[in-house]
């Protein structure tokens, strides 16, 4: 399970240093002795732990010294290149509470500092991939991805608004790579994408609280969340930055940053909305909406190598009775229309796995995978029972056999199967032998 590791999410270690009194004859201090020697180790979620040089597993690798001074007011704390002068107080927890405070602070700094230089990169590297992201997973991968790098969060969070239905409209969150658990109950009011940007406290999502944020709980429990800064992605959704430090101020160049990805993020998502419709429109008939030849072609060619592995594929050829008289007789414009209703209850028939084109002119066919030919003759008469009666075809059907060539030689034989049982008795349907 991947996650990110950031240098201030790491606890701190001291290396204290005490002038020691060595015990005199009468077991009292007395003269200097060996300095007292203790690495502290301080973590926020274990407290803290101390070891010696003559313990088991002592290791020099601590991120602070603190040298103390007993009868001086002051400590020196020396943390990277740097030293600093503390207040030694009562010294003990006091003063080692402090120098994990200066020395947490002074990390701080350099996790800052650290975060700057490397942003142009992580902006760089940021925009590549999503320059490269030619769909919608593919954009929100690359928000989550970079967002929390760039802001200085723990990760990113991306929700996208949806409308499944009536009452269904809402905003949900797309797949994350670790963050699993309680993220498919995790939806939010659809109205959020217009706020922010704003900061979400822990506090805020509690359910009990009646929070619109309430969804969050599992997210914030999982992910060990103190807060979650947000923009809006325009009107398509938000981003979220979840953050585990309680100190952590989002200042304004953080969010000045989290705008900034947020407007590129937004480009992307229409370039990809933009480049989806036009896909789509390659593959549908603009009059019935139905797929075209293009996508015929596409899932037939799938469907046939599954029929030569065994999986049963039946194809329909439907042609309209009389249409062309119709057609002359009302204009193409009634035709049309026409046309269009008899292409919305073909689509009606349709499952999920199967695909109903518009052939040509008044022709459609059906790509019924998993179907054999008394399947396809029963959904063929479930269609003569659904249409109004003045919307009469015939139709044919090819059932694949290991003795049909093609994909090609397959639709010709469901089209001959269609003309055979129009000369034979029309307003039927025919299968191919």
């Amino acid at each position: 399970m991947a996650q990110h590791h950031r240098l201030e999410d790491r606890e701190v270690s001291i290396l204290m240093v005490e002038p020691a009194v060595a015990p005199g004859p009468d077991g009292q201090g007395q003269g200097a002795g060996e300095p007292l020697v203790v690495r502290y180790s301080i973590d926020p979620h274990h407290g803290v732990t101390a070891s010696r040089p003559h313990q088991e597993g002592w290791k020099l690798d601590a991120s602070a010294f603190l040298l103390d001074l007993p009868n001086e007011p002051n400590a020196i704390l020396v943390v990277g290149p740097e030293l600093r002068v503390i207040e030694r107080g009562m010294g003990g927890s006091e003063l080692l509470n402090r120098a994990a405070l200066g020395a947490a602070a002074w990390r701080r700094e350099q996790a800052r500092s650290l975060r700057r230089l490397r942003l142009p990169d992580r902006l760089l590297a940021f925009s590549e991939e999503l320059n490269r992201a030619q769909s919608l997973p593919a954009v929100c991968a690359a928000l989550i991805e970079h967002v929390g790098r760039i802001a200085g969060g723990y990760t990113g969070l991306v929700y996208l608004h949806e409308n499944t239905g009536p009452g269904q409209e809402g905003l949900f969150p797309a797949d994350h790579p670790w963050l699993l658990r309680g993220l498919g109950a995790a939806s939010l009011p659809a109205d959020l994408r217009f706020l922010g940007p704003g900061l979400i406290s822990s506090d805020e999502v509690l359910p009990s609280l009646g929070s619109p944020f309430g969804n969050l709980a599992p997210v914030f429990h999982e992910a060990a969340a103190v807060a979650a800064a947000y923009v809006p992605l325009g009107d398509r959704g938000m981003l979220l930055v979840l953050e585990r430090r309680s100190h952590r101020i989002f200042e304004a160049e953080d969010w000045d940053l989290l705008r900034s990805v947020a407007r590129q993020a937004e480009v992307a998502l229409e370039r990809v909305n933009l480049f989806e419709r036009v896909h789509a429109l390659t593959l549908t008939d603009p009059l019935t909406g139905l797929g075209n030849r293009r996508k015929l072609e596409v899932v037939l060619e799938h469907a046939f190598a599954a029929a030569r592995r065994g999986q049963s594929l039946s194809l329909v050829m439907i042609d309209m009775d009389g249409f062309k008289e119709f057609n002359d007789t009302h204009g193409h414009v009634r035709g049309d229309e026409v046309l269009r209703g008899f292409a919305e209850a073909l689509h009606r028939q349709v499952r999920g796995s199967d695909l109903v084109v518009r052939y040509g002119g008044d022709e459609f066919l059906f790509v019924l995978t998993g179907a054999t030919a008394s399947d396809a003759e029963i959904m063929v008469d479930r269609l003569r029972t659904e249409l109004d009666v003045s919307m009469r075809f015939s139709a044919g059907v090819a059932e694949y056999h290991p003795s049909v060539t093609s994909p090609a030689d397959l639709i010709d034989r469901a089209d001959r199967a269609l003309y055979a049982g129009r000369r034979a008795r029309g307003g039927s349907v025919t299968r191919a032998r």
